[in-house]
């Protein structure tokens, strides 16, 4: 039989986990019972987290097919595949449809308007691990006068700024090429984002609550992307 799909095969559940934190895959596959870190703890650690594979889908092989109170249930397996000869099949169709189902060619931009220069240190480096999305930064309201004639999918602004609050952002963004796209606000205090007022100014998606993770940010850019 022969593979068009590169395959790293580990033996112990220890060096799974640093792999995992390591290198992106399109798939996962593990069982229950590991040495080192059991399938239970692997799937835990990458659900849990931002790691580069934490939206990985993950197979467990097992011969028990009634696992599923082992798991959190927002830490549930993708796919539970019994141990027999079918398997492979099994796991070639998986692999099929999350081919078909991944388009390299889609590529995500957003601007992030962010004063902060720690939390623009550690977004740059998250975005390390996602060649597909790019971003620009505007480091305060002023600085947003450069990027006003550019094209994004979605605008990210921290509610409040040195210079302003995301509000003025809405209201500055109007008068641009960036006046109909979409907004998305973060903030520490979201009872503070009158959700009216700042949805009336522009096309307001939601705001986020601090600290989220960035995963949830990458689901929401990549659904607002293949709604437009």
């Amino acid at each position: 039989m022969i593979f068009k799909y590169d395959c790293d095969i580990l033996t112990d559940g220890a060096d799974a986990l640093v792999h995992s934190f390591m290198y992106k895959y399109e798939l996962i596959i593990t069982s229950i019972f590991n040495k080192g870190v059991d399938g239970v703890q692997l799937i835990n650690a990458g659900k849990s987290s931002n790691t580069i594979n934490s939206l990985t889908p993950i197979i467990v092989l097992t011969s028990d097919e009634n696992i599923s109170e082992m798991f959190d249930i927002e830490r549930l397996p993708d796919f539970v595949i019994k141990k027999e000869p079918e398997s492979v099949t099994t796991i070639s169709n998986i692999l099929k449809e999350i081919e078909v189902s991944t388009d390299s060619n889609i590529r995500y931009r957003f601007l992030s308007v962010e004063d902060d220069k720690f939390i623009q240190k550690c977004v740059t480096l998250w975005l390390k691990k996602h060649e597909d999305i790019e971003m620009d930064i505007a480091s305060s309201l002023e600085d947003l006068n450069s990027y006003l004639e550019n094209d994004y999918d979605l605008i990210v602004s921290d509610n409040l700024l040195g210079d302003g609050q995301a509000i003025d952002v809405i209201h500055k963004i109007q008068g641009s090429a960036l006046k109909d796209k979409p907004i998305l606000i973060y903030t520490g205090t979201v009872e503070k984002v009158d959700l009216k007022i700042h949805g009336d100014a522009g096309n307001l998606q939601g705001v986020l609550a601090k600290p989220f993770e960035m995963n949830s940010f990458l689901k929401i850019l990549k659904s607002i992307k293949h709604r437009s």
